[in-house]
């Protein structure tokens, strides 16, 4: 092609030397009128250039700052949002954990919510540099100190009330142990014992609740004992021993009960500041939607006005064209056909054929050039079927190479297809040993602990909680060089929670059958496991009030006897049956009925302690498990708080609904020693109790069996 080329040109030159009175009309009026043409497209393609380049970056600088804008109010919402749970995770836990452990496990992760809720606020009115949306961020920031500065102030108010052992709830606990020591020392003040349980109880009722009726009544119960012991007919040096342990014991409650009341009035000030932040975090993005919105307006505009200008400009060279090509479409008319008819015979193969061009103008020159481009192509052809036949050789040998490198990659898949069915979370390898020796880097993106932790250790080596009966079996399997599969097991890592884990693998040996070691891959089945407690909790629990159901209850009240058995305690059944719940039901409709057994459970839940159990059997029966009460007295005083709670008016669909209920009490060991016998003498006790008028409660006798 390069010598096709050189020709044609040689032979164009040449017969531009030759020629004689060359008349440049038609090259004249070529060039002025194309090159004015030429000129106007390129100043129509620099100006369409230049006004897409100026839309297209102000665009881009518009979504850049409206995409990050976007990303910022989203986070510092999602910031917002975790630290409120760390708020609500230390209210909620750290009687279970402890102050220390749960302040630092939440109250950290909820100030640097914070601060990153802060950070991005201010990253919102760097990228606006609006003055407005600066003092809307201003105001966002100052409330997020309010929120944080209150919450840190209730954080150290419930340090100071202390659990169990510690701050003043230790204290006055430690107290009232001085004064049941003092008091179990002589026998003859069971009275003072009595009254002491008592004050205990309420205690424990207004820590539990935080009751005002509960802390005054601890209160009274503590001006009492004050009384009794001064009456009391003891030693006064006892006597006074016991009245400064109660004053203590009296002070420092008072003091726990004044910093709850403080605890309760700054929580509703850093609720104020969070109510503040959240319209505000909205504004801000509206604000800066807003905004956005008129600047690509103004974008669209610009973006109309230069492309009116382009159709202008393309117009006008549309006209000028025409006007240069009807100029000049008369003079090359003739030339053109002829030109023509010499295409259609080079199409049609013939490359033997000459044009007859004649005379001394430029398309006398372009057919003598045309006559030595036939001649040209003819030796191309005959180049080109050369190098075709050199090609094909050359084909014929890439062929036979890609088979050969296409049976050695077959092989080597063969070997590793195994490895890949076998693929998931990561890869690890172990010597004769049963020592890791490699560990895939996924592994440590999951778990978060560096690969090289692992490497030189057995699996049973490993955080991982299992005895060494589990282990076993899996020891078996490796020493036998067995291959294995969804072996389980849950690690205890940084994580709030523990993770599961699975883990399969086969062995490798050497060329001469020994045993090498082994390789396999493990996945995480944390989401797995956490389905499987969902459907255990289910398969215990009432779905409408999530109370225990009946198998809970068996299981709970079975654990209580034994627990009462070793320890001569007493446990109540109370077994509840709610009066005229069959007409809710039938007047306002199964959906009501829901609605008034979900609140009864709420009722119920609040009325009993830790310690105790409230269950839902079906329909509207309920059972309690009591384990504190010590005697008929005492239990009939929690069945009269529960009858008088459960009595209380409740609101469906806007009506006002009354309920009263009937209460059939059974006792353990008097009323029987295990779970079915005690719950159906309880249940004997409420039959007795709706034939005797309902709306009342009966202790369970022998004679009930025949009523029943």
């Amino acid at each position: 092609m390069n010598t096709f080329a050189t020709r044609l040109a040689a032979s164009y030159r040449t017969s531009w030397r030759t020629r004689a009175n060359f008349s440049f009309g038609l090259r004249a009026s070529l060039l002025i009128g194309f090159g004015i043409i030429l000129g106007l497209l390129t100043f129509l393609g620099v100006l369409a250039i230049m006004g897409e380049r100026s839309t297209i970056a102000d665009f881009n600088k518009l979504l850049t700052v409206d995409m990050k804008m976007d990303d910022v109010g989203q986070d510092s919402a999602l910031a917002m949002m975790k630290a409120r749970q760390y708020e609500k995770d230390f209210l909620l836990r750290y009687r279970e954990f402890g102050f220390n452990e749960a302040k630092s496990r939440y109250v950290t992760l909820l100030q640097a919510n914070l601060a990153n809720a802060r950070g991005l606020l201010a990253e919102m009115g760097h990228l606006s540099g609006d003055p407005e949306t600066v003092q809307q961020v201003q105001r966002a920031v100052q409330a997020i100190d309010h929120y944080e500065n209150a919450f840190l102030s209730v954080v150290a108010l419930y340090g100071q009330l202390g659990f169990v052992d510690t701050g003043l709830e230790g204290q006055f606990r430690d107290n009232a142990h001085q004064i049941e020591a003092l008091l179990l020392a002589s026998p003859k003040e069971r009275e003072l014992i009595i009254d002491l349980l008592s004050i205990r109880r309420l205690e424990k009722d207004y820590l539990l609740r935080g009751r005002d009726v509960d802390s005054k009544a601890t209160g009274q119960a503590l001006a009492q004992f004050r009384t009794d012991v001064a009456s009391a007919a003891i030693a006064s040096e006892r006597k006074a021993k016991l009245t400064s342990l109660v004053d203590a014991y009296a002070s420092q409650f008072e003091q726990y009960v004044q910093i709850a009341e403080q605890i309760k009035l700054d929580k509703r000030s850093y609720l104020a500041a969070v109510q503040a932040i959240e319209p505000g975090l909205e504004k801000l993005l509206d604000n800066a939607l807003t905004k956005n919105a008129a600047a690509r307006d103004a974008i669209r505009r610009k973006a109309v006005q230069t492309e009116t200008i382009i159709e202008m400009i393309g117009l006008l060279v549309i006209l000028l064209g025409l006007a240069v090509a009807w100029t000049v479409s008369r003079r090359i008319t003739t030339a053109i056909d002829k030109t023509i008819q010499f295409a259609e015979r080079i199409t049609a193969g013939d490359l033997r054929t000459q044009t007859d061009y004649q005379g001394r103008d430029e398309f006398s020159v372009l057919g003598r050039a045309l006559n030595h481009m036939a001649n040209s192509l003819q030796e191309a052809v005959q180049v080109q079927q050369h190098r075709a036949a050199e090609l094909e050789g050359m084909n014929a040998e890439l062929e036979r190479r890609v088979l050969a490198r296409t049976a050695e990659l077959e092989k080597s898949e063969d070997r590793f297809r195994k490895l890949a069915e076998l693929s998931s979370d990561w890869y690890w390898e172990q010597d004769e040993n049963f020592v890791f020796t490699r560990i895939s880097n996924n592994m440590a993106k999951i778990i978060g602990v560096p690969d090289d932790f692992y490497l030189g250790k057995t699996r049973w080596e490993l955080p991982i909680e299992m005895t060494e009966e589990e282990w076993a079996p899996h020891k078996a399997a490796l020493n036998a060089h067995q291959t294995f599969t969804d072996f389980e097991y849950k690690v205890q890592t940084g994580h709030p929670d523990p993770l599961w884990f699975s883990v399969s693998g086969e062995p490798l040996f050497d060329a001469n059958g020994t045993f090498t070691g082994y390789r396999g891959i493990g996945k995480q089945i944390t989401e797995r496991k956490l389905v499987q407690e969902i459907i255990k909790h289910r398969s215990l629990h009432d779905i409408l009030t999530g109370l225990p159901n009946r198998a809970l209850l068996q299981d709970r009240l079975a654990q209580a006897l034994t627990y009462a058995a070793r320890y001569s305690h007493v446990v109540w059944i109370v077994f509840i049956d709610l009066d005229g719940f069959k007409n809710i039901n039938d007047t306002l409709g199964h959906k009501a009925g829901d609605i008034v057994l979900k609140e009864i459970a709420k009722r119920l839940q609040s009325l009993i302690r830790e310690s105790d159990t409230a269950s839902r059997l079906g329909g509207d029966e309920f059972v309690l498990i009591l384990q504190e009460h010590v005697d008929g007295k005492d239990i009939q005083r929690a069945v009269e708080r529960i009858m008088t709670m459960l009595a209380q008016p409740l609101m469906v669909d806007g009506q006002q609904v009354c309920l009263g209920c009937s209460v059939g009490l059974a006792a353990y060991p008097s009323d029987g020693l295990d779970v079915n016998t005690l719950v159906e003498h309880a249940d004997a006790a409420m039959y007795c109790a709706k034939q005797n008028g309902r709306n009342n409660f009966q202790f369970y006798d022998s004679s009930m069996k025949m009523m029943r």
